[in-house]
Formats: C-alpha cells, sequence, structure tokens
C-alpha cells in the first residue's frame, strides 16, 4: 500500500502546482472541474413571450415614372404668326376654348370627327357645318336646327359669336378658326413649336389629346419583382404631396427587362388633382416606395411563435402548454400581427437549450 500511495502523490502534487500557477484563471477552472454539472435537462426547449401591442411593416423604395401618352395628335388648318398662346399644356379644357392666336385671330376647340377642311360661307352644307352650328349653340349662339345647312340663322350666329371673340363679324368661318377633338372637356397640350413668333404654315401638329392621367410605372430590379404581385400599394412623393397607387401587373418589357405598371388606387387619377403638373415631353421620376407589407397595427408577436395543428389551423402555443388557434393578419420582419390572442398573454417561442459541456 505505501507503494501505491507514493505513486499517487506526485500526480496530485502536480495537479495542485498547476491550479496554484492560474491564478484567477485556476480559480475559474477549478470551479468548472469541481462544481455541478450544468442542469441541461431542467432548461426547457422554449423561451416565454409577451403578445403585445404593436405594428409590422415591409417596403422598399425605387423612383416610378410618368409619361403622358397622347391619344390623338391633331393638325393646325390656319397660317401666319403665333400672336399668343392661350393654353397651359396639360390642363382640361371645355368647348369653345381658345388655344391660341394666329396674326390675333383665335383658334378655338370644339367637338367633332370631322376635321376643319375648308373656309364655310353662307350656302355651304355638309357634316362639318353641323359640327360648327353645334358649336355655336354650346356657347350660347343659337344656330338653328343642326341639320348642316348654313342658312342665315348660322350666319347671325358666326357673327355673334365673332364679336365675343374680338375680331371681325362678316359671318364666315375659316378653316383655321376651330380644331376638332372627339369629346371636351379634355386635356390637351400644344406642341412644342406652337410658341409665340413661331411661323405656321397649316398642316403641321399643334395639339395633343392627353388621357386624364399619364401612365405611371416602376422599372425593377429582378431579384425584387419576384417579390411583388398585383394589388401592392405604391405611395409616390409627387407634386404637393403624397400619392397613392397600386400594383396592376408585372411583366417584362421588350428588352426583357421587368416593370410593374401602376394603376389608381382609388376613384381619381394616381396624380390626382396634380396631373396638369407633370410635364407634357418625357419621362418624370418622383421617389416611391413600394409595400411589400403595408403598416398593419395588433397583437403582435414573433413569427417563430405561430405554429399548425394537424388539422392545418395557425396557432401559438400558450405558457401552460395548450394550443390556441389565431388569425393571422400580416407577417414581416419577423414579426406577426395575430388575432385570437389579448396583449399580455403570454407565449412559447423556440428557444436554445443550454449546451452541455464537453
Amino acid at each position: 500500500m505505501p507503494k501505491i500511495l507514493s505513486r499517487v502523490r506526485p500526480a496530485l502534487v502536480a495537479v495542485a502546482l498547476l491550479i496554484l500557477a492560474g491564478g484567477v484563471g485556476g480559480g475559474w477552472a477549478l470551479r468548472t472541474l469541481l462544481g455541478p454539472p450544468p442542469a441541461v435537462l431542467d432548461s426547457p426547449p422554449y423561451t416565454l413571450v409577451s403578445a403585445e401591442e404593436g405594428t409590422v411593416e415591409q417596403s422598399f423604395r425605387l423612383n416610378a415614372s410618368a409619361r403622358w401618352s397622347p391619344t390623338a395628335v391633331l393638325p393646325n388648318a390656319a397660317s401666319g404668326t403665333v400672336t399668343t398662346v392661350k393654353l397651359q399644356s396639360g390642363t382640361v379644357v371645355p368647348v369653345g376654348t381658345t388655344l391660341y392666336t394666329v396674326d390675333l385671330r383665335p383658334v378655338v376647340v370644339g367637338v367633332g370627327a370631322v376635321p376643319a377642311f375648308r373656309d364655310l360661307h353662307a350656302g355651304d352644307q355638309g357634316t362639318d357645318v353641323a359640327q360648327l352650328q353645334a358649336l355655336l349653340t354650346k356657347l350660347g349662339f343659337p344656330a338653328g336646327t343642326v341639320d348642316g345647312k348654313f342658312d342665315s340663322t348660322v350666319t347671325d350666329a358666326v357673327k355673334r359669336w365673332q364679336r365675343s371673340l374680338g375680331i371681325a363679324s362678316d359671318g364666315a368661318v375659316l378653316k383655321g378658326d376651330v380644331i376638332y377633338v372627339s369629346q371636351l372637356p379634355a386635356r390637351l397640350a400644344l406642341d412644342p413649336r406652337v410658341v409665340v413668333g413661331a411661323r405656321l404654315a397649316g398642316g403641321e401638329t399643334s395639339v395633343q389629346v392627353l388621357p386624364s392621367t399619364p401612365q405611371f410605372k416602376i422599372d425593377l430590379p429582378e431579384n425584387q419583382a419576384r417579390m411583388l404581385s398585383s394589388g401592392m400599394i405604391v405611395d409616390i412623393q409627387g407634386d404637393g404631396g403624397r400619392w397613392t397607387a397600386k400594383i396592376a401587373d408585372v411583366v417584362a418589357d421588350d428588352k426583357g427587362a421587368r416593370v410593374a405598371h401602376l394603376a389608381s388606387a382609388s376613384n381619381e387619377a394616381i396624380c390626382g388633382t396634380q396631373c396638369a403638373a407633370v410635364k407634357i415631353d418625357g419621362e418624370t421620376l418622383y421617389p416611391s416606395r413600394i409595400w411589400l407589407v403595408a403598416p398593419t397595427s395588433g397583437i403582435v408577436v414573433p413569427t417563430v411563435s405561430l405554429v399548425t395543428d394537424v388539422s392545418g389551423n395557425a396557432g401559438v402555443i400558450l405558457a401552460d402548454g395548450t394550443f390556441r388557434q389565431v388569425t393571422i393578419v400580416a407577417n414581416a420582419g419577423g414579426t406577426a400581427v395575430i388575432k385570437g390572442v389579448e396583449a399580455g398573454e403570454v407565449v412559447r417561442a423556440p428557444g436554445k437549450p443550454e449546451a452541455r459541456e464537453s
């Protein structure tokens, strides 16, 4: 027996020297070596989380572009020098509005399917005369039955109309006096070449008929295009405030790039009452935010706390282990808004048990 003890004693001394040499670190080592093992089996495989009031949302920012696409382009029939420009391009105008003047003679807009192609005098007949009769009557200068006959009643109406315009009342209407569009009121724009001092020969484009709203779209990077779907809301920082739109569709353009076309999210145009501020020529860019998940408020819990039962119903596990069925309202960024749980109730969420020391 004494021989056995002599062999053990040097090993114990060595361990003691190592512990002493370790100082503070040696004290930690001693506690680790000699302390009780961690109670791994007593650690629950979940954490407890309190359901609280909150908001979830998810979005990203890109530029939206707006561009006008004329529905019709109409020619000028007057010849001479543009002396004034009356139309503010992009505004909605009613019948009889003066668009510009040529040699001080007004060029007005009327409703009709037949362009003005000739000067009209007493005795003329035709559809163009009927259009003129309708125009005069609409402006408060009754021209008799709209029968396409330029009689004395029409002549008198023309003279009264001419006096209201401040021009010689000779009873004849020149082909350059009226530009006819399919319907009015309408949003109109002048060709950029129709400016004061410009010389017009007749036949050149002068008026563009615009739709009620410009076309809005967003050019998409490929990775973000996959995240979008129809109906998602888009907030646009427009002229004079925020405009709200929605994604109509996501398609590939003629070059294969992905594009989201936007539509109105209400009964108004996307640009509301500010559409006239969108420049007529070219494309206008506006900062926008695309809402993958629009801001949604309610009772929030971590997404990882959501489970399904054997029937596929979504729910949470309460602190006491019971299943509570819930309705998921919105889900973004690791947090979900749910219905079926009150604020302050505690639910289980996956937790990481303590690791066993090797």
